[in-house]
């Protein structure tokens, strides 16, 4: 309940910035967009989960964002630093903690590299799932530890 008046909360800013020339209704109207923003997600504890940022949003209802553009920095919970996931198109399931795509992702973390399509990251489990065309790649740190 808390992630849902985090989210209704960034709606109400969101309000207020169309009145200053954006067309949002996205408290009221399902399918509203919203063009280049930045949404943070915190656990019960106050700490950040992620940011969510894209060209585009379209905000399907309380629970689920159509996004254009997605870039999703996922904060670490050790000093690991964040994973970025990059999708041209995706998915994101509010509370859930989950994104889902059919097309294209790009992962970047500490030491590797992942590409593939049909995807979908679960941020409970810590998982990123790609179901066609897979590929990762290590760097060199990474590599010689798993030799």
């Amino acid at each position: 309940m808390r992630n849902r008046s985090h989210f209704l909360a960034f709606l109400v800013l969101i309000s207020s910035v169309a009145c200053c020339g954006s067309a949002l209704y996205a408290d009221s109207n399902p399918d509203a967009e919203v063009k280049s923003f930045t949404f943070r997600k915190f656990n019960d504890q106050g700490l950040r989960l992620w940011d969510l940022s894209g060209k585009e949003a379209i905000f399907v209802n309380d629970n689920v964002i159509r996004m254009i553009e997605m870039q999703l920095a996922i904060t670490s919970t050790k000093d690991e630093g964040e994973t970025v996931l990059r999708s041209p198109n995706a998915r994101i399931y509010v509370e859930e903690n989950q994104a889902t795509g059919d097309g294209f992702l790009f992962v970047e973390g500490n030491g590797f590299r992942a590409e593939g399509k049909d995807w979908e990251w679960r941020g409970t489990e810590r998982k990123i799932e790609i179901r066609k065309g897979a590929k990762v790649t290590f760097d060199e740190a990474i590599r010689r530890i798993l030799k």
